[in-house]
C-alpha cells in the first residue's frame, strides 16, 4: 500500500475529495450515507413508540410554607421512582434537571404539626408531571416530616478536628474555626437550657500547603435541626521558612570557685518558622546549655531549651563544645 503523502497542501486535498465524490465510488458512498441516515431516523421513531422503563430522582418542594414554620429535616426529600411509558413521553425528562414534585403546605399539614403525604397524593403528583405513565416502583411511598413553630435557640458552633496534616514545608498557623460562630437550633419541643453549642462533623484533611476552607455538616442532637445545616471552616496554613541565629553557650553545674570557658563561646541554631513571624524571630530566647556534670573528656554536651511553640526542626550546629577551667582569683 502506497504511503500517504503528508506534504499535500490543502488545495491538493480539496481536489482529491472533489474527484472522489464525482467518481462512481464517491456517489455510492454518499448514497450509503443517505440510507444509513434514513434507517437511523426510522429506528429512532420506532424506539420512541416502544414502551420504556426509566428511573428518576425527583426532589420534593413545599409551597406557601408560613414564615414561622420550620421543617425539622436537614436533608432534602427525594422520591426515587421508576416509570414505564412510551419513549417519546419520557425522553424529554432525560436531559437537564429532573422535574420537582410540589405540594402545597396547607394541603399536607396536620394538627399534630407534621407533614404527611400518603401514596395516593404522591402518585397523583407524579402523574401530574408525567401524564399517564405507570409508576412501577416508588421509594419512599409516603413522606412524614415534623415541623415546628417555635422560634429556636441560638447556640455556638464547636469545631471538631480529626486528622489534619500539612506538608513538610507548611504548618497550621492559627486557630481552626468556623466562619460563622453561631447557628439556630430548632426542635418540636423546648430546647434544654444547658444546650449551648452544636458540634461539626470531625474534619479530616491531608497534606495541606495553603489555607483551606472546608464545608462541614453540623451534628445537632437527635430530633433537632440546625439552620444553617453546614458551616465553612477555615484551616489557616502557611509555609515555613528557614533561619539561623547565634546563641551564647551557658555552662551549668560548674564546680564552686571555678570558671568554665567554652570553645566556641556561642553556637549557631537553625530552625524553620512560619513566614508571618519571620521578622520577630530575633526576639526568640533560645537557651543553649553545656552541663559540666555530664562532661566527657575535654568536651561538654549541649542541650537547647526555651524553643517557641511556632518553631520547628530546631537544631544546634554542634552537639558538644570544648572547655577550659579557670580558677577564680
Amino acid at each position: 500500500m502506497k504511503p500517504l503523502n503528508l506534504n499535500l497542501n490543502l488545495n491538493d486535498l480539496k481536489k482529491k475529495l472533489i474527484d472522489f465524490f464525482k467518481s462512481v465510488k464517491g456517489r455510492n458512498f454518499i448514497t450509503l450515507l443517505i440510507f444509513v441516515a434514513i434507517a437511523t431516523f426510522f429506528w429512532i421513531l420506532m424506539a420512541l413508540n416502544d414502551e420504556l422503563q426509566r428511573d428518576f430522582e425527583l426532589p420534593v418542594e413545599f409551597n406557601d410554607v408560613p414564615h414561622d414554620v420550620t421543617l425539622l429535616t436537614s436533608q432534602p426529600v427525594i422520591l426515587n421512582v421508576s416509570l414505564k411509558d412510551k419513549g417519546s413521553s419520557l425522553i424529554k425528562y432525560g436531559w437537564g434537571k429532573p422535574p420537582t414534585v410540589q405540594f402545597n403546605f396547607n394541603d399536607v399539614k396536620t394538627k399534630s404539626e407534621r407533614i404527611i403525604i400518603n401514596p395516593l397524593k404522591i402518585n397523583n403528583a407524579i402523574r401530574g408531571i408525567f401524564g399517564q405513565a405507570t409508576v412501577v416502583t416508588l421509594k419512599p411511598d409516603s413522606v412524614v416530616i415534623p415541623y415546628t413553630r417555635r422560634p429556636g435557640k441560638i447556640v455556638k458552633v464547636k469545631v471538631i478536628t480529626g486528622d489534619i496534616t500539612t506538608t513538610g514545608q507548611s504548618v497550621i498557623s492559627g486557630e481552626i474555626k468556623a466562619e460563622i460562630d453561631t447557628v439556630r437550633l430548632y426542635a418540636a419541643s423546648k430546647i434544654p437550657a444547658n444546650l449551648r453549642s452544636v458540634d461539626t462533623e470531625p474534619i479530616n484533611a491531608e497534606y495541606l500547603d495553603d489555607t483551606a476552607h472546608v464545608q462541614v455538616r453540623l451534628v445537632p442532637p437527635e430530633g433537632m435541626i440546625a439552620v444553617p445545616s453546614t458551616v465553612t471552616v477555615r484551616i489557616p496554613v502557611e509555609p515555613l521558612v528557614a533561619k539561623e541565629i547565634t546563641v551564647p553557650v551557658e555552662v551549668t553545674n560548674a564546680p564552686h570557685g571555678k570558671n568554665i570557658v567554652t570553645f566556641p563561646s556561642s553556637v549557631k541554631v537553625s530552625f524553620l518558622m512560619p513566614m508571618s513571624i519571620y521578622s520577630n524571630s530575633n526576639n526568640a530566647r533560645f537557651i543553649v546549655s553545656a552541663n559540666y556534670a555530664q562532661r566527657s573528656g575535654t568536651r561538654l554536651p549541649l542541650k537547647i531549651s526555651g524553643i517557641p511553640p511556632a518553631f520547628h526542626n530546631v537544631e544546634i550546629q554542634t552537639d558538644s563544645v570544648e572547655y577550659l577551667i579557670e580558677q577564680h582569683q
